[in-house]
Order: structure tokens, then sequence, then C-alpha cells
């Protein structure tokens, strides 16, 4: 308890009245998180009566109590209680303890009509209010770790309960590395319940531990299981030969703790890695295989894996395998022919060959073996093998650095068949001269298997190809003639039939023959040019020659610079004429006329003319009949465009920053071209029913050559100066046709 007196206040200044003011306070705790004080509060009087006091206290600077009082009879020189208050005030308990101040005051004050007795005086004391006793908090639960990756794991928990005397103020996580010691990697916050841990690395074991922390002190731990990260790849891997193709594997791992497993792999003579087995000692005696071995191996820990370690390679001992056998000819042989037997050696162990066995059966007689002797890889098949129709059947074994022979291989089988017999039977002789056309092609073939397919070609005396036609198995002629190859009259050619059999194998018969047949007489021709259409009609006469065969019909042809021909008349008989309404200006045409005896004979005429202008000619019309020839104040233009597409490429600028064009095959070209028309009423009504009509498709042949196939699109207008006019056309080129042909 705790308790003072205030000063002495005498009473009018008169020593010996006087009053004074008390306090006295005392602490109790209530609870873990509250105390009481328990206060009270006077004013005593001394040798004074019938004046009036008053007391107030203060209890943390809040008013709690007041009384007032006074004395009828003096009290003599003792001192008496005039007025009292008391009472008590809860406070609640924190984190520290705290002081309170009661205080009082004592003062005059005129009370029940007695006067007041003057003056004040206070005083104070202090008491404490302890802090409360707090306890380590509760600790965490369900702790747990996980793998994310080699450089981060996470750690989980549950937070346990929290109180007023057991807060939690953090949660501290601690690892454990391998079997080291434990070392707190963070603290955090009260509500976390998690926490990622970026400092891990491989081929380690982690565990994690995390407590709570509080004003209570820290709680007990709550602890993960067990972390791992990949394990290291082994130190080293090395395989030695034990016997044969057995071999000791060892593998070193000390550098990797925690590893469960070691899967281990072997390599045989450089093809692909195959599993040989998982191991969790070493060595492992295991077989590997004749040949060049190496084995690798990594650490495994569940579903992590280390890199592989290769060994380096040795050489085990073992009998070869078969080789790869293959005969010349394959498949088919002709009979009387030379069988040459070839083989790839296989030895696992790289060890070269030192002998080899084959062995053949011809037909359903006995096997036959034959030793080769050394590295040779090849033997020839006696004649006697393929005498007659039969079929061959080979194996081929060798032997290399182990003393046992290696596999045979399986059997590869060759049939033996007569080649087709074939005889070209017209032209009968080499040399023979053919007299007529066509040329009707004959011959036989012989073949007990059958004949599969057939190809006839003509060639030059210079050894070229003029001509060449595939023929089924049942063909025994083929017609040289207009529709498939024309001879040249007075060459020379070659026959060259070439027969495959239901054997596959073929035969090739020769026939070489020249011509010399009666031509006919070559036709006469007649060209004339078209002033106002600009076009030609050829005219043909059969020609006339003594001792010549007749002519039955003629052929009318258009023969261009380039080459390309266009033929327009057909079956012409003797005198008739044919138009070309769409020759080239101002280039070299060529007029063919051919002359066909009944035999075939032919013979040819030809002419060369070539339209001379500085006119614009448009065809309109199917067949082109139509025609408008301009020139007057002509002025053209021409566009041709090929089709491209742009890409933009994020490539750094690589190409400078330019967009890339891709071309396509596709060509626009349009143009314009317009003229004057003075006292021409006639084309312009020539222009006006084109533009008019269904179709404005024409043709456009300009005076420096060249023809288009075109849209046509017509502008007319005139003035007033009397028959003067113009005329615009607009021309988008399509793909060109020849004109109908009546």
């Amino acid at each position: 308890m705790a308790s003072k007196y205030t000063s002495v206040v005498y009473i009018q200044g008169n020593s010996r009245r006087r009053y004074r003011g008390y306090v006295s306070a005392t602490v109790t705790n209530v609870s873990a998180t509250q105390s009481r004080i328990d206060w009270t509060a006077r004013v005593e009087m001394y040798n004074a009566s019938q004046y009036g006091v008053a007391v107030t206290c203060t209890v943390d600077g809040t008013q709690r109590g007041s009384d007032e009082g006074y004395l009828s009879s003096s009290p003599g020189t003792t001192y008496k209680t005039v007025a009292s208050t008391s009472g008590s005030t809860t406070f609640s308990r924190g984190s520290s303890s705290r002081s309170v101040s009661v205080a009082v005051r004592a003062y005059g004050k005129t009370v029940s009509g007695y006067g007041s007795a003057g003056g004040s005086a206070s005083v104070s004391v202090s008491v404490t209010i302890p802090a409360i006793d707090y306890s380590a908090p509760s600790a965490p639960s369900s702790c747990a770790a996980e793998r994310v990756s080699d450089t981060q794991a996470k750690v989980t928990w549950v937070n346990g309960s929290t109180g007023t005397t057991t807060p939690r103020s953090s949660t501290k996580v601690e690892r454990q590395t391998d079997d080291g010691s434990w070392v707190q990697v963070a603290s955090v916050g009260a509500s976390v319940t998690s926490y990622t841990d970026n400092s891990v690395g491989a081929n380690h074991r982690y565990a994690y531990r995390v407590r709570a922390s509080g004003a209570g002190g820290n709680s007990s731990y709550a602890t993960s299981g067990y972390v791992y990260t990949t394990p290291a790849a082994p130190a080293s891997v090395s395989v030695a030969v034990v016997t044969g193709t057995t071999c000791s594997v060892d593998v070193d791992g000390s550098n990797a703790p925690w590893v469960e497993e070691w899967e281990v792999q072997s390599q045989l003579n450089g093809g692909d890695w195959q599993e040989v087995g998982t191991y969790a000692t070493f060595p492992q005696t295991v077989d590997l295989g004749g040949g060049t071995v190496k084995v690798r191996a990594r650490a495994v820990r569940g579903d992590l894996a280390s890199d592989y370690v290769e060994s380096a390679a040795i050489t085990t001992i073992t009998p070869p395998l078969a080789p790869t056998v293959s005969l010349s000819p394959s498949g088919v042989a002709p009979t009387g022919s030379v069988v040459g037997v070839s083989w790839v050696p296989n030895h696992p162990d790289g060890s070269a060959q030192t002998q080899a066995q084959v062995e053949y059966t011809v037909g359903d007689g006995s096997p036959v073996t034959a030793d080769v002797t050394g590295t040779g890889t090849a033997y020839q098949l006696p004649e006697t093998a393929t005498a007659s129709a039969t079929t061959i059947s080979v194996s081929v074994r060798t032997h290399g650095a182990d003393e046992e022979w290696g596999a045979w291989s399986q059997p590869v089988t060759l049939a033996v068949a007569v080649p087709p017999e074939v005889t070209i039977t017209f032209p009968e002789t080499d040399g023979a001269v053919v007299d007529s056309v066509p040329v009707n092609l004959t011959w036989d073939v012989v073949d007990a298997t059958g004949v599969a397919s057939q190809e006839l070609a003509v060639v030059s005396q210079g050894g070229v190809v003029l001509h060449s036609a595939r023929l089924d198995g049942g063909a025994r002629s083929y017609q040289l003639g207009p529709s498939t190859f024309m001879p040249d009259n007075l060459s020379s050619y070659e026959i060259r039939l070439t027969v495959r059999g239901g054997s596959s194998l073929t035969s090739t018969e020769e026939r070489p023959f020249s011509t010399d047949w009666a031509e006919p007489a070559e036709p006469e021709v007649d060209v004339e040019l078209g002033e106002d259409d600009l076009s030609y009609t050829v005219t043909a006469w059969h020609g006339t020659e003594e001792g010549a065969p007749d002519t039955v019909s003629m052929t009318v042809a258009r023969v261009l610079p380039d080459g390309s021909t266009w033929t327009f008349g057909e079956g012409v008989g003797n005198g008739e004429s044919r138009i070309d309404r769409l020759p080239p200006l101002n280039e070299d045409v060529t007029y063919r006329v051919t002359a066909y005896a009944a035999s075939g004979a032919t013979s040819v005429t030809e002419v060369v003319v070539r339209v001379v202008t500085w006119d614009w000619a448009y065809n309109f019309a199917p067949d082109a009949s139509t025609c408008v020839l301009l020139s007057d104040d002509q002025k053209w233009s021409v566009s041709p465009r090929r089709s491209y597409e742009l890409f933009d490429f994020a490539d750094g600028g690589t190409r400078g920053g330019l967009p890339v064009a891709y071309e396509s095959d596709a060509l626009s070209c349009s143009g314009t071209q317009s003229f004057s028309l003075l006292d021409e009423p006639e084309k312009a009504r020539a222009l006006w029913a084109v533009a008019r009509s269904a179709s404005v498709v024409g043709w456009v042949r300009s005076p420096f050559g060249t023809r288009q196939r075109a849209a046509v699109e017509i502008d007319l207008s005139g003035s007033v100066a009397p028959g003067l006019a113009s005329v615009s056309l607009k021309t988008t080129e399509v793909a060109f046709e020849e004109a109908r042909v009546g």
C-alpha cells in the first residue's frame, strides 16, 4: 500500500487551527490480465470548528470520488476526519508494467452555512500495475517440406492457437543440410504458414523445423521430413573384361551420398544405348555382348536423376554374327550366266575375317560348301549352277578372332530362267528399205514365263531416241505414221525392241532400216493480203509431177518466228482457200502447206510473207472476222505487272529492316491506245457496235509484232468539227487462243 499526507493548511493563518489531506492506494491482481487499485482519500481537521472543508480523489488523471464536511465543535488537539471518499478502479495489464498516480486534494469550502476553512493542499502517491505474465505460444504442427527445383524448396505448417497470455509474434524457420547443424534461414509473420527457400542446391538432403515466437518466449519445434535434390552424377564409371563378353562394371558414387540406385546402360559397336540394369552396389558382373563396348551410369533418387557419365570403350571377343549376303545378278539370272556371291562380315568384336564358307544348293540337289581363306568377301558360283532353269539358294558364314565359327546367314535365293526370245519380222532384215508409209512394224516373242511388258524405240543414226512407246505384253505390231511418229523420207533409223518376260529377264532386238518412198508433188501455194483487215488468204493446189503419187488432201499451217505452229486448214481440197485473220504485223510469217498421198507420204511448200503497216488491228467475234484498223494520231502505253506479296520479318535487321517480296507466276498486263478518226464514220460505227455487243474480248495486233487476246473497253468522243472524232481503248490481256476456224 502507498499513502501520504498533504501539507498542513492553517485556517485564517492561525497555526493552532489547521487541516490536512490524506491518500492511500493498494494494488490487487484480479486476474492474469487485470489489476484493481483500492484507494482512500480524506481530510482531517485539528483544533478547529464551524469551518467547512472538502476532499477529491483523482486516479490516473480521472476524478473518482469526493466529499465535504464540517465540525460543529472543536476536536481539540487531535486530528479528526471531517470528509472522506474511497473506492476501487480496475486496470488492464499490458505487455509491460505501468505506474498509476492516485492524488488527493483537500481545500476549504462553505458547507451547510459554515464558512470556508480556506486554502488547499494536494498530494499523490504512485502504484504499479504489473505486466501480464506471458507464456510461450503454442507450437506449430504438420510441418512439411517439398522440392520445387534444385534451387528451391517449399516449407508449410499449421500455426498453433494463441491467447492473451500466449501471443505469437513470428514463426522461425530452421534448416538442416545433410547431417549438419540446424541454422535459422527465415523469420516470418505470425499469420504466415509457408516459406520458400531459394538457397538450396543439388545433391543435398534437407530437413526443416519451425517454432512460434512471442512475448512469452519460443514454442517447441515442429519438424518436416527430408527433402532431396537431384543427386550428383557419378565421379567415374569403368568397365573391364572378365572373360569373353562378361564384364565388370564399377561406379564411383562417393560424391552422391543420398543416391538410392544407379541406372546402367551399355552401347555395343556404336549402336543405340540399351538398358543393362539398376543397382544399389558395385561392382556388378554383366554380359555386354561382343565388340566395342561402353557403359554409362547415372544416379537416381525417386524421380530425380543425374546426367550420365560414360566409361572408356573396351573390346570383348565373341563369335561373328551372320554376314549380309548379296548375289549378282540378284532376283533372276539368265541361263548360262555367271553368278557372284559377296558378303559383308558382321564381327561385333571388331576382329578381321580369317576365313569364310559359302554353301549353295542348286534346285533339289544337295548343299555344296566352298571354303574361302583370308579376308576375301567374294565367291563365284560355277557355270554349271546356271546351266538350266532352276533356283539357287546361298548362305555364308565367317570366322574371326573367336575360336567358334559365326552364324550362317539367312539363305539368299536366285531364280535361273531362259530370257525371252525376240524376232523382228518387219522390217525383215537389217538395212531393209521401207518404201511406203505408215510403217507397220511386227515381231514374235517366245517366253515360257509370259511377256510382262514391252518397250519400242525409234533411234536415229546418231543414237538419239526419237520416239518411244510402252506396250502391253500381248502386242506384236506397232504402226509408225502421222499419229505416232512419222519417219522422214530417205533417212536411216533403227528399231529397238525390249521385251520383259514374266521372269523379269529382258531381251532386246535391234533392226536398222531406211526409208525410200515416192512423195506427192509439192503443192502450189498463193498467199494474198487483205488490205481492210490485214489477214492472209492461203490458196493451195495439188502439184503436178510425172510419176509422183496423187495428192489426196492438204493441210495449211502458220509458223511464227519462235517456231510455234498453228494449223488452220485440214482436209483442204485442190484450189481451196483458208483465211488466217490474225497474222502478226511487221514480222515474217511462214505459211506451210503439206500435201498427203494415199500412202501417207508427204511433200511440203512454204511461203514467207510480212505485213508492213503502222496500223493497230483490233479483231472481234469468235472467228476474228470483225476488224478495225486505227493509226492516226496514235498514242499508247502498256503496264505489265507481275504479282508479288510483301512480308515483314522480325529478323533483327539482317535484311536492313526492309520487307521481303515473294513473286508469283501471275502476270497482269494492261494498256491504253488512242487515235483520231477523220471522216471515218464506218470505223466509228464498227467500234460503236463492238462496244455495245455482248462480248468485248478480242485480239489486239500492234505494229510492233505483238498479239494479245484482250478484254477491250472502248470510249468514243467527237467535236464540233464535222467528221472529226477520237477513240480511246483500254485493253486487259487474257490467256491467248487463236480465232475459231470455220
